[in-house]
């Protein structure tokens, strides 16, 4: 999921990259930015993974509440902090082992804040099950947040109220 959904988020980060490296390592330093990137997902997926095995979370309560838990936290300075994080940028030496540890820290540090900004909601697509539904709510909340120069904090607050709302609605249903 995190392959899918926040990559495409990264890009920007692994422009950036490619461009500060030398010609004949950009590959290389892609390669580290996107280990580092995928490490410090792989770490949060697998306490995700442990906390899924519990059985409260396989019923539609769980993404209902989880969508208006990243609703609320859309709205806090933490979650701006975090969100301005997630376009920084550091320094990258140009050659030897430095650079491939600059390209790996750039890429973890990246990722830990594209996780400390986008935990919620992927908690709650998570709970949903990877859900389509959840999985195109969860990219259109983060694609409404990041892409444009001014974010539509208003417009993704209501698309995942609507999430939640989706889910509510099943969990009445059944």
């Amino acid at each position: 999921m995190a392959a899918a959904m926040m990559l495409p988020f990264a890009l920007d980060s692994v422009r950036v990259t490619a461009a500060r490296s030398l010609w004949r390592r950009r590959h290389r330093a892609i390669a580290g930015f996107l280990t580092g990137y995928l490490a410090s997902w792989l770490v949060v997926g697998l306490l995700v993974a442990r906390l899924r095995m519990e059985a409260w979370t396989h019923s539609d309560a769980a993404p209902a509440l989880g969508f208006i838990a990243a609703a609320l936290w859309l709205l806090t300075p933490a979650h701006r902090r975090a969100l301005v994080a997630c376009h920084r940028t550091q320094p990258l030496a140009p050659v030897g082992w430095r650079a491939d540890h600059d390209c790996l820290r750039f890429g973890g540090t990246i990722g830990a804040a594209c996780i400390q900004s986008c935990w919620p909601l992927m908690l709650a697509c998570t709970f949903a099950g990877h859900g389509p539904i959840a999985l195109a709510g969860g990219m259109a909340v983060g694609a409404m947040e990041r892409w444009p120069l001014r974010t539509r904090t208003r417009a993704a607050l209501v698309a995942t109220l609507g999430l939640s709302s989706y889910y509510m609605i099943a969990l009445a249903l059944r």
